[in-house]
Formats: structure tokens, sequence, C-alpha cells
């Protein structure tokens, strides 16, 4: 049985399609989902609230609200529970807007750092006010080893080390392990340090990208560093929660 008080988030990527289902604050079950699979599924849930974000254009947001007519479509006009402080609010990732509103949520007498560590790595800072304040975007892991491979005429592309590189590699794969992931590792962790060398009161929250990487950084620095795996998820249905306020 499903309650009138059930939120549905729907996360629309590039490839696969996450559908959280929350009672209140609290997720109650997540699904990965096909395009062709997700209207079938959200037919037991016409009669909740509920908000589509998405990372492309096409018919599936349309044919979600056709059939769910009480689902929302995250715009960044839609009411938010913090503040924007940006330059560029159309090219403000919906992302990272959900990362800072869930890690708002999660701690919201404190200054925070969201790190996304995606296709691209993302640096986001939340005041103790709860203004997002902008950050820093990066080339993830992924772009680094394919960047080193098509604009280089010799160098191979290489996977991940599947655990943390040495730092002295002993061959071109090892040296190209050890300074993407090892480079990627040293700068999240240097750029803690700069933050925290700032603002004194500071929770970090990893979310996205890499298991072992994330484990890497909290093991490095353990305190007041979280790793939160569906922070987006927990941020899209506090701004649902948001607007659909009675």
């Amino acid at each position: 049985m499903f309650f009138a008080y059930m939120y549905i988030i729907i996360d629309i990527g590039n490839s696969i399609t996450k559908v959280a289902t929350f009672e209140g604050d609290r997720m109650s079950k997540l699904t990965k989902l096909k395009d062709n699979e997700v209207i079938t599924y959200l037919d037991k849930f016409k009669s909740c609230s509920g908000l589509i974000s998405t990372v492309r254009n096409g018919d599936l947001t349309q044919d979600i609200q056709k059939n769910c007519k009480s689902f929302l479509s995250f715009k960044t006009s839609l009411k938010l529970p913090i503040q924007l402080h940006y330059e560029t609010l159309k090219t403000l990732g919906k992302d990272r807007i959900a990362n800072a509103v869930g890690a708002h949520f999660m701690y919201s007498n404190t200054s925070n750092l969201v790190i996304d560590l995606g296709t691209c790595i993302t640096y986001d800072f939340i005041d103790n006010r709860g203004v997002f304040q902008g950050g820093a975007i990066s080339p993830g892991m992924g772009l680094r080893y394919k960047s080193l491979n098509q604009y280089t005429a010799t160098l191979p592309l290489v996977n991940p080390a599947g655990s943390t590189p040495k730092l002295i590699g002993k061959s071109t794969e090892k040296s190209i392990q050890s300074g993407v992931e090892n480079g990627v590792l040293f700068e999240v962790i240097e750029t803690i340090n700069q933050y925290k060398s700032i603002f004194k009161e500071l929770k970090v929250l990893i979310t996205g990208g890499d298991s072992l990487l994330i484990k890497s950084i909290v093991e490095y620095e353990k305190n007041g560093i979280f790793a939160v795996e569906n922070l987006t998820l927990i941020g899209l249905n506090q701004i649902l929660k948001e607007n659909v306020k009675a």
C-alpha cells in the first residue's frame, strides 16, 4: 500500500533512470530503470507527489507528466530551501543545486563542502546560513584517462588501477594510473584542506563516482568527512517538499 505522504523522485541520467521513493525524509526504496520500464513502474504512484530531474532532452519527462500529472519538473524557478548566490544560474547544474540542498538539509547549522566525483569533479560550498556560494569544476578521473590517450601520440588508454596506485609508477601504464588517480586524490585532499583553513566548522560530503576513491579520501582525512551515496536524491526530495507544502 502507498500513502499520500510518499514522495517520488525521478532522476533521469544519460543511460539509466533512478526512481526513489521517500516517506517524509526517509528514502524507502531506490530502483534503477531503462526508459521503456519507467511508465509501467510509475503506474502505482499516480496519487503521489513527484519531482523529475533530467540531464537530457527527450520525451520521457513529457510521458511521465502525461501519466502522473502531479509530477513537477525540476527548474531553478522552483522554490528552494537554500539561496543561490551564483552569477550564471542558467548554467548551474541541477545536480549541484540538489547536492547543495541535500547537504544543507543534513547539516543545516554549519558550512558544507560537497564533492561530487562524477564525469566532472564538482566542489560546491554552502555556508551556515544556507547560501550556495559557488565552487569549482574539474575533469573527473575518466576524462583524465581519455584525454591522455586522445591528445597525445603514443600514450595508451589505461583502465583504473583497482586499488590506490603506488606513487612511483614502474611502467607507462602504472605511471598514468599514478598520475591520474593519485592526482585526483591529492587534488581533492588539498581542496578540502584549503576550505578547512578558511572555514573552521566545515562538513565535507562526498558523493558519486568511484567508491574506491571515496574510501581513500575518507580514510585519509577521517574527521568531518562523510560519504553520502544518494545525496542528489536526498536534495531533490527536499526541493519537492518545499514545492508541495500545504
